[in-house]
């Protein structure tokens, strides 16, 4: 590839997709056929706890929910 003075430059693949690291690194033999459920659903708890972390910090504690306060309690233990 040249740029725009002409130097040359070496082509450089920064992303990787996400399916294709799994294909050589997750061995499906010894993977559980539920994993990729499990780890879904544990993103989306973390994703929303974080939310609720957000949160906290403009109304306080006090002021969540009890279902807000078991996602605190899960980042916390997740983290």
């Amino acid at each position: 590839m040249k740029t725009a003075i002409g130097v040359k430059m070496k082509t450089v693949k920064t992303m990787v997709d996400g399916e294709e690291v799994k294909k050589e690194v997750v061995d499906y033999e010894m993977t559980r056929a539920d994993h990729p459920g499990v780890s879904n659903q544990l993103y989306a708890f973390y994703s929303e706890a974080k939310n609720k972390e957000a949160m906290k910090a403009v109304i306080g504690e006090e002021a969540m929910d009890v279902d807000a306060k078991k996602y605190l309690k899960f980042l916390t233990d997740f983290e």
